[in-house]
């Protein structure tokens, strides 16, 4: 996966992010604000070109039960550095499958939805028992090709998507280990 012009850019400004989250130059809010508004202007067609869409997340493969993900290998990225200070992967599905309710300890994430259909169920972790969270929703809403979701320990903690329609893809971009 090599990338040029805008989405290189895209890809820079992604690792920048990373590794001023990483470095507490800027702070967990600050970090999913800005990982928010990145996700929310990518070129969706050069993005889903690129990443070879069709081929990674092709229905055909896709799983019976549960969602594909697929990693992506950020090493082939042109203009980022050996350590981009993130991950990424495609997550893709069914109608009907879903990426099971969770939460993130120590890590900003974000997703955008590349292609289909997925309905978002967002919560706030209140408080954390050793068997269980107490939850505040936030959000329970659709999500198209080009929507946007983040979730870190400050907001929006606890997500949940299902694939309403079949082949429905999404991007995940997560740093980890924001606070060492």
């Amino acid at each position: 996966m090599s990338t040029a012009g805008p989405l290189e850019a895209w890809w820079q400004e992604v690792s920048a992010v990373a590794w001023e989250l990483r470095g507490r130059r800027v702070s967990v809010l600050a970090a999913q604000d800005r990982l928010a508004d990145l996700l929310g202007r990518v070129p969706l067609p050069a993005l889903a070109a690129r990443l070879d869409l069709d081929r990674v997340a092709a229905p055909a493969i896709l799983p019976d039960r549960g969602v594909l993900e697929a990693d992506l290998d950020l090493t082939a990225v042109a203009g980022l550095p050996p350590r981009a200070g993130f991950g990424a992967q495609v997550v893709a599905g069914r109608a009907g499958r879903a990426v099971p309710p969770h939460g993130h300890g120590n890590s900003c994430t974000g997703f955008v939805v590349l292609r289909g259909r997925w309905h978002g169920r967002l919560f706030d972790r209140v408080e954390t028992h050793p068997d269980h969270y107490v939850l505040r929703p936030t959000a329970d809403r659709a999500f198209g090709p080009g929507d946007v979701s983040t979730a870190s320990d400050a907001r929006d903690n606890v997500h949940w998507f299902r694939a309403t329609t079949d082949g429905a893809a999404l991007l995940n971009v997560h740093v980890t280990g924001d606070d060492p």
